[in-house]
C-alpha cells in the first residue's frame, strides 16, 4: 500500500486489520489512516506481518505490534472534504469516485513529510509530486501567506490591540482548499516586549482567513509576530509596538505667579500622547517663557510625550514706569531709591526732594501728596 489515504474506514476491527495467522506480509509506504470506525486505525495481531514500514501516518498511534513499527507517525493529518480538486485525471467532464481525493489542508503534518525514495511521480489526481513529497494520496501544490490586518499597530502596555492580526492563505493551485480548519501558528518573542500569550494556534475559515486577537504584555517596545503554516512557501510577519507610560512634571519660576495646566490632565500618559500645555498668569503677572522640555514664549503649546518630561513656565511681575517732574519757580532734584524709574508691581520706592540753593521744597502732587520729604 503506497501513498494512500484511508479515512473513516468501517472495517469490523478498525481501519487496517492485520491478522496474526495471515501468512502474507504487507508493505506500507507514505500512507495515511485516520478516523476509522469500529476500532483503532490499525490493528496488528502478528509480530511480523508488516514487512516494510516507510513513513506512514496512523492518526491514533496504533499499529504497535511487530518488528517494523518504528517509522509510524501519529497525529491529525488535517484532511479536507472528499471532492474533486483538479489535476489531469480529475479534469474530465464526468467526476467519478476514482478522481475524488481528500486534500491536505494548510498546516497538515503530512505535508512534505513523505519518503521521496518511495513516492510515485504523481498523486491520485495526476498532479506532480514534489521533491519532498506529501504522505497520502494527495500532493498539495503549496500555499502562500499574506497579511490581512493588524500589521504596524500599537497599543499601551497590558492592553489589547484594536485590530486582530490576520493572515490570508491562498493555494498555488486555486482549486485546492485552504479551509475551513487549516492550521496557522502565530509566534511572538518569548522575552522582552511581546504579547501576553506568545504562541497562538488558530484555524482558517473557508476563504483561508485566520485571525487572532492579541494583547500587549507589560514591557514597552517594538517586536515582530510571525505567522507560519506547514505547506506555505514562507512565513509572514507583523510589526507591533507596546507603548509605555511617561510622566510630565510641571512647575513655575520667576518673580510673578501663574499656573501650568495639561490637557488631557493627569500627568501620566502613554507613549506618543499629544498634550496641550497652557500657562495662565496670576494677578499682576505675565507669562514670560518655557524652559525644560519646552521652549519659546507661546502659550498654549503642544508636547508629544515620548519620554519623561519636565516643563517649567516662567512668570514675571508686571512693571510700571515712575516719572518725576519739577514744578514751581524754584529748582531742585528728586531722587528715587531704588533708582531706575521702572519697577515691578509691589516695589516700594522712596522719593526724596532735594531743593537747590535759593529754593525750598513746597509739596508733592500727582500720585504722591503732602509736604514731607522723603516719602514712599
Amino acid at each position: 500500500m503506497s501513498n494512500s489515504s484511508l479515512s473513516g474506514n468501517s472495517a469490523t476491527y478498525g481501519g487496517l486489520y492485520i491478522y496474526e495467522n495471515f501468512t502474507k506480509t504487507i508493505d506500507l509506504y507514505n500512507t495515511i489512516i485516520v478516523d476509522s470506525i469500529g476500532g483503532a486505525d490499525c490493528l496488528v495481531t502478528g509480530a511480523d506481518n508488516i514487512r516494510n514500514n516507510v513513513i506512514n501516518l496512523i492518526a491514533d498511534g496504533s499499529c504497535n505490534q511487530g518488528a517494523n513499527v518504528s517509522n509510524f507517525q501519529s497525529g491529525d493529518p488535517n484532511l479536507g472534504t472528499l471532492g474533486a480538486y483538479g489535476g489531469p485525471v480529475a479534469g474530465t467532464s464526468a467526476i467519478t469516485e476514482a478522481v475524488r481525493t481528500m486534500p491536505l489542508l494548510p498546516g497538515s503534518i503530512a505535508l512534505d513529510a513523505g519518503d521521496a525514495g518511495t513516492c510515485p511521480t504523481t498523486d491520485q489526481r495526476g498532479m506532480p509530486r514534489h521533491q519532498t513529497c506529501d504522505i497520502g494520496a494527495f500532493e498539495s501544490q503549496g500555499f502562500n501567506l499574506t497579511t490581512s490586518s493588524g500589521d504596524n499597530q500599537s497599543t499601551v502596555i497590558a492592553n489589547a490591540f484594536v485590530d486582530p492580526i490576520s493572515v490570508l492563505v491562498s493555494a498555488n493551485n486555486v482549486v485546492e482548499p485552504v479551509g475551513p480548519d487549516g492550521v496557522i501558528h502565530f509566534s511572538a518573542p518569548t522575552s522582552g516586549a511581546s504579547l501576553t500569550t506568545t504562541t497562538h494556534v488558530t484555524t482558517t475559515d473557508a476563504s483561508g482567513l485566520a485571525s487572532v486577537s492579541v494583547q500587549a504584555n507589560d514591557i514597552d517596545g517594538s517586536y515582530i509576530v510571525t505567522a507560519t503554516t506547514l505547506g506555505a512557501s514562507a512565513p509572514v510577519s507583523f510589526t507591533l509596538r507596546n507603548l509605555g507610560y511617561y510622566t510630565v512634571t510641571v512647575g513655575t519660576d520667576g518673580s510673578g505667579s501663574g499656573t501650568v495646566e495639561l490637557d488631557p490632565p493627569g500627568g501620566v500618559y502613554p507613549d506618543g500622547q499629544v498634550v496641550t500645555v497652557t500657562a495662565s498668569a496670576g494677578a499682576f503677572s505675565s507669562f514670560s517663557s518655557w524652559s525644560g522640555s519646552l521652549s519659546g514664549t507661546t502659550t498654549p503649546v503642544t508636547l508629544t510625550v515620548d519620554s519623561d518630561k519636565v516643563v517649567t513656565g516662567t512668570f514675571a511681575l508686571l512693571t510700571y514706569p515712575l516719572s518725576v517732574t519739577i514744578g514751581g519757580n524754584g529748582s531742585g532734584v528728586i531722587a528715587l531709591e531704588p533708582p531706575g524709574g521702572v519697577y515691578e508691581h509691589g516695589t516700594v520706592v522712596t522719593l526724596t526732594a532735594n531743593a537747590e540753593l535759593g529754593s525750598t521744597f513746597v509739596s508733592w502732587s500727582g500720585d504722591v501728596a503732602g509736604e514731607t520729604t522723603p516719602v514712599t
